[in-house]
């Protein structure tokens, strides 16, 4: 079985990387406002000065097994690819410059909008069009002639259009994904080959995918289609509760699953786990040690509001896979993650596996103050399981905040 695959693999299961806890500050894309903001368009934003303004401030944190980095996303289909590798290889010498540990997402799944050539199933009139992309989108049903996506949406920090949701399973997308993850993760693995063995821990971890989960980065409303030709500023806003099913085109491809009952939480599960293990073994074939590449999914522990649709979407189980150390993201289980539904289950299935709250920010539901709460939140993660890593989404949002910073000392501060 599946089970079985991963226990082998795993078998010789990773205690701490280079013994070390990883809690790192995530530098957001589309930052503003900041001197010190990073833009992997502008190679020029990726400074030592950008690095230290952050790391000085813990300067005085005396822990010996928590160390304290940065992180940040890389689109790899963004087509200005000449300027965030150079972004990219300026990063990786900055971090050895400064010795400040990195946390690198190469990300070809939330963002494709360049890749009409590769979504554009409807509108002859645009580039890319070409009927059989209809087998690259995901779909709210199994007439994929009808029911494949146009067009999706996303609500981070407010609702925004996203380009149709992508068939994870379709063997196009992959490839496309595959030919500018690789270029980016060799990068990283020369890097990282010629560093010395006590400079081996400035590499957190490379994360070849991004909070991947169905169905709800890339969220759509009934009859989503009629919304394409429209002005946005008339989509519907009840969010993603008003969402309907997807998945149907990853289980027909992958499960050849085509008709009947609409995908169950095991099928979309089932999805993501392959999904993640293909991305993930990207990252090794290139040469990057198992205990540095990190997984990163969604599950619904649940984070999400009740569905009024009766969507099934991704549990914890979504997470595992054969190529890379589990992780997932965490907002309103940030406070106690031993609490997140199916993610111990999940865990034993790797028993002493290191795993990662790959995105995490504390969103309230532990008591005392405010400083004690957010304490509290870092201690529970960090010391549940084998927790190898916590990734603060975002830097800009933490560094306002004096409570949150105080207890993030104080945790750099302790074993």
């Amino acid at each position: 079985s599946n089970m079985t695959i991963w226990r082998l693999l795993f078998v010789a299961s990773f205690s701490l990387a280079d013994g070390y806890q990883y809690i790192l500050l995530n530098k957001a894309l589309g930052c503003t406002g900041d001197i010190h903001c990073w833009n992997y368009d502008d190679p020029s934003t990726m400074t030592a000065e950008s690095m230290i303004n952050i790391t000085a401030r813990f300067d005085s944190c005396n822990s010996t097994t928590r160390r304290l980095g940065l992180s940040t996303q890389i689109s790899v289909l963004d087509p200005n690819t000449p300027k965030w590798t150079e972004f990219l290889l300026k990063m990786l010498n900055t971090s050895q410059e400064t010795k400040t540990p990195i946390g690198i997402t190469l990300d070809a799944f939330e963002f494709w909008t360049s890749r009409a050539d590769l979504w554009n199933h409807w509108n002859q009139s645009l580039p890319g069009y070409n009927a059989s992309n209809v087998l690259n989108v995901e779909a709210e049903g199994w007439n994929f002639a009808t029911d494949a996506f146009r067009i999706s949406w996303r609500a981070w920090g407010s609702q925004f259009r996203v380009a149709p949701h992508p068939n994870l399973a379709s063997l196009q997308v992959r490839d496309a994904y595959a030919k500018a993850l690789q270029p980016a993760l060799r990068i990283v693995a020369q890097w990282y080959s010629q560093l010395s063995i006590d400079d081996q821990y400035l590499l957190a971890y490379v994360k070849p995918v991004w909070e991947v989960w169905i169905g709800t980065n890339y969220y759509n409303y009934p009859n989503s289609s009629d919304y394409v030709n429209l002005d946005p500023t008339g989509d519907p806003k009840m969010g993603i509760k008003a969402a309907v099913q997807a998945g149907y085109a990853a289980v027909c491809t992958q499960l050849k699953r085509c008709s009947g009952t609409p995908p169950s939480v095991e099928e979309l599960d089932a999805i993501v786990s392959n999904y993640l293990g293909w991305a993930g073994s990207l990252a090794r074939n290139v040469g990057l040690p198992a205990n540095k590449v990190m997984g990163h999914a969604g599950a619904n522990f649940p984070e999400l509001p009740v569905s009024e649709n009766k969507v099934n979407y991704n549990s914890a189980f979504g997470g595992l896979n054969n190529a890379t150390l589990p992780g997932w993201s965490f907002y309103k289980h940030a406070y106690n993650p031993a609490l997140a539904a199916n993610l111990s289950a999940a865990l034993d299935e790797l028993p002493g596996t290191l795993w990662g709250a790959s995105e995490w920010y504390y969103k309230g539901g532990n008591e005392g103050t405010a400083r004690e709460q957010w304490y509290q939140a870092f201690d529970n993660t960090l010391r549940y399981r084998n927790n190898g890593l916590v990734d603060v989404f975002n830097w800009e949002m933490l560094q306002t905040n004096s409570d949150a910073m105080q207890a993030l000392k104080q945790v750099l501060s302790e074993d």
